[in-house]
Order: structure tokens, then sequence, then C-alpha cells
């Protein structure tokens, strides 16, 4: 560009120094620039003249000065006493105050109409707070299932026996023996609700944890979405989505049975309500090892679909043994006292005939915690001398007026504001309420969230997240489907809660 400049110049007839050029640049560049009107242009200082001519031009003053002076008093004399001099009043505007460098910033669906100021918006990412803090400590609580076993498939050269081979037999053959492999697959099934945007993150951190973990040969990620009418699994792709192509739960079952399937779910859906999920779960524990992972804490299982599940205690002599054949016993709330809060039921109590039927599956429930973590990963590795907690699901079709009784208890009533934020601050825990009373002062989605947790609370987990999102508190401003992106949702307080908040 500043040689095709040089040249228009020089066609021009102008013959120009490399200065006198930089000069056009430098001139060019500052022609565009606003002045700054609130400073004042420095004033040239005038030469000093000599001696000789200060003196003539002080002489030559002095007349002018008093032929002014004289002037000026004889206006003065012929104005009245009592009228004010005539000030004209400065007429200059003052310099307008320069903006403060900055940018707004707005959510990716609520961008402001577009003016003859605003420009394109340039999309930024919010770090996210971290959900598994104690992920080294869960780490170690995997390493019972890390179990060798002789591959089926791949094999290895035994170098001793090789040996052995050509010193007896001298026969030069590579003698091959069954590689060693991890004892067990994961099958991590992550079910799709319309909560489960609340654990994208934590789903994320535990994908990478069991990936690279090493306790189990190899690791996959399906999506469970559940209907009135179909169940269907999506397997991840590589690029991290889940494929459109659907599978039936059948999929799942080895034969074998050296399959893990882990269903993570909060227990809180509409399947779960509804016992749609039922037949999932005794297809799969009575085919194979199935664990629910329980995103949320114990002290809420009350306020889920374990409330009204059996809970009981099992054991395991062997390893990799399927749910059908763990050993049951009754819950006993004096000798563990884990589940103090899921209440009393009078199922819990009775002897373990009455929990090992045909018409219920045992399904161990585990939760991201290092204790109870470990206690499961024992009783999978076939250490009979731990227990771990698992609930009695009634596999069996309830009549149609419980099944109505339970989706009711599901459907939050119409409740007031006032009423809501006293319900949430007597079940919610104390960081929750903090959280919600600054998630209160700002609008709601999840990248917002993300960024008060870091910067506000760094103490957070995503459970108070879940608590704050499953309270009751919050409603999605558009409908929310399947496909939505858990980022781009924008919720809302309910009327009046914000305000008490």
């Amino acid at each position: 560009m500043i040689e095709e400049a040089i040249a228009i110049l020089q066609q021009a007839g102008f013959d120009l120094t490399a200065r006198e050029i930089a000069e056009i640049f430098w001139l060019a560049i500052h022609l565009d620039q606003p002045i700054d009107q609130s400073e004042e242009p420095e004033q040239p200082l005038p030469q000093q003249p000599s001696q000789s001519s200060t003196v003539s031009q002080e002489q030559s003053q002095q007349p002018q000065q008093q032929s002014q002076a004289s002037t000026v008093s004889q206006e003065q004399s012929q104005q009245p006493r009592n009228q004010t001099p005539n000030i004209q009043p400065d007429t200059k505007k003052s310099p307008p105050k320069a903006k403060k460098p900055g940018a707004d910033v707005y959510l990716p669906f609520s961008k402001p109409n577009k003016t003859k100021e605003s420009r394109e918006a340039i999309p930024i990412k919010v770090p996210a707070a971290v959900a598994l803090r104690n992920s080294l400590a869960l780490g170690r609580a995997l390493r019972p299932l890390m179990r060798n076993v002789p591959s089926a498939t791949e094999t290895i050269l035994d170098e001793e026996a090789t040996v052995y081979q050509i010193a007896e037999s001298k026969i030069w053959l590579p003698v091959l023996k069954p590689a060693s492999e991890r004892c067990l697959e994961l099958a991590l099934v992550v079910e799709k609700t319309s909560s489960t945007a609340v654990w994208k993150q934590t789903i994320i951190e535990l994908q990478h944890l069991v990936k690279h973990h090493g306790a189990f040969r190899d690791v996959r990620t399906w999506e469970l979405r559940i209907t009135e009418t179909k169940v269907n699994l999506f397997p991840q792709t590589s690029t991290g989505r889940y494929d459109s192509t659907p599978h039936p739960p059948q999929v799942l079952i080895d034969p074998k049975k050296q399959r893990l399937i882990l269903l993570v779910s909060d227990c809180i859906s509409v399947a779960w309500r509804r016992q749609l999920i039922q037949p999932v779960l005794e297809l799969w524990g009575r085919n194979g090892l199935l664990t629910i992972l329980q995103l949320l804490p114990e002290r809420l299982w009350e306020r889920t679909a374990l409330g009204s599940e059996t809970p009981v205690q099992l054991h395991s002599l062997s390893p990799g043994v399927v749910n059908s054949q763990l050993i049951v016993k009754p819950w006993d709330e004096d000798d563990i006292g884990l589940l103090l809060e899921v209440g009393n039921r009078e199922q819990g109590t009775g002897n373990s005939k009455s929990i090992q039927n045909k018409s219920s599956i045992n399904v161990p429930v585990v939760t991201l915690e290092p204790y109870p973590l470990l206690a499961w990963s024992q009783v999978i590795a076939g250490q009979g001398n731990v227990s771990t907690v698992g609930f009695n699901f009634d596999v069996s079709e309830k009549p149609q007026a419980q099944r109505i009784a339970v989706d009711g208890e599901l459907t939050q009533a119409q409740l007031t504001a006032p009423a809501l934020v006293s319900r949430f601050r007597a079940t919610a825990s104390p960081m929750a309420r903090r959280l919600a009373g600054l998630m209160a002062a700002a609008p709601v989605s999840l990248p917002v969230v993300q960024l008060i947790q870091q910067t506000l609370l760094p103490k957070s987990a995503q459970i108070h997240v879940a608590e704050v999102f499953m309270s009751g508190l919050l409603q999605s401003i558009k409908p929310v489907d399947q496909d939505s992106n858990p980022d781009y949702i924008e919720y809302d307080f309910k009327p009046g809660v914000r305000e008490l908040l």
C-alpha cells in the first residue's frame, strides 16, 4: 500500500524525500482523530527582543495605555450608579465528556434491537465452575474395579514358554498366550430430562474421570430418552454429540456379563414418577450389572422417586455378579445410619424373603462421594464383608389410581411467591440460599450462574445449583425441547419471587 502511494506521488511530479513522505503519512493518520477541546493549544513563546528595543517599545506603549485608561473611566462615569455593567455570558459550549471504554454484555438469546449505533456482537466463553472437586478421591475409590482377566480375542508372546519350547523340541515357533485386560467395560447411560442441563458440567467431568482412570477396558456414553410409548438409546459420537439413530435398551445386554451399566440420573423426571423406567431397570438388572448414579445427595432422596421405594443392603461374594444374584438384607438404620433422611418404611424392616421376589429388582444406588463409591466398588469386586446402599424397585404394574396419585405429588401446587420462598429457605442449604439471592440480581442462565460461582461463590458445587433449579422458583421463558442448547436457555423467577430474594 505504501509503495502504491509513493508511485502515485511520483507520477504526479512530486520528487519527495523519505522524511517528507513519512510526514505526509503521519499527517493523514492524525487528520481523522478528534481534537480534544478541553485542552487549550499552547501559545508560541514570543521571541525575546533586545534591551534597547524593549525600552523603546515600553515608551511608545505608555501613551496608548493612558489613553485607554481615560476612555474606560469616561464610559464608567456615564453609566448610572445603580446599574450593573452589562456582562456578556460565555457562549462557548463545554466540550463533550469522553466516554469510558467498555462494552455491553448480553445473553445470546436476548440481544437488543439493532440501531444505528449497535454493532455485531462477539461471543465470549464463560469459565464453568468445577463440578467434581474431589476427583482424586473418587479415582482412588474406583481402584477395586481394576481387576484383570485373560482376553478372549487378543494374544501376546509368551517369552518363557517360547524359550522352553526351542530348548526342548528345537521348534522355532512363538508361543502365544491371552493378553491381560480389564474385567469390566462401562456403559455410561445419561437420562435426558429437563434437568440434564443443570448437570452438564458434572457429566462432562465424570466422563473424563472414567475414561482416563484405567478401571474399565472400554467406556461408551449413551443418552436415554423415555416417552409414553417408547424407550430409545442414542450413542455419543467422537465429537461429543449424540447420534440421531435410536437403539433399543437390549443393545446394552452383554452375554458375557462383563458390561457395567451406570445409569446417571437425579430420579425426579416423569419417567420415574410414572413408573415408565421400571421395565428398563428390570431388563438391565436381570441380565447384567446395573447401578444408579444418583446426582443428588442422600438428604434430598426423599424428594425424588427413591422416596417411595424400599432401601436395602446389598452384598456380593464373587466379582461381577448380576443384580438378580446379589445378596440382599433388610435396611437397618441402627447398624448403618447412612440414610436417616430417607424415612422409616414398614417394608425396610422385613425379612430378606419379602425383598427378593420375581416382581421386584434390587439396584445399587451410589453418589459421587468417595466413601459410598468405595463401598460400591468393593461390592462389585466381590468383597463380601462390605455392603452398599440399594433400593428394591417394584416392577409390577401399579393400578391407574396409584399412578395418578404419584403424578400428583410431582406437580407443584400453585403456591404464592412468599410460600415458594419460605419453603425454599426451609429446605435448601445455606450455600443454595446465597446462590439464589445472587441469581436474583442478574439474568438467569447457566453461563451466568457459572460466572457467579467462579467469582462470588468459589466454594459452591453443582448440587447447590440443582437445589435452586428444582425448588420451583424458576421457570423457562421459552419452551424447551430435547435439542435445545442448555447454555441458551433463559430462565426467570416466578412473579414476585425475585423481589423477595
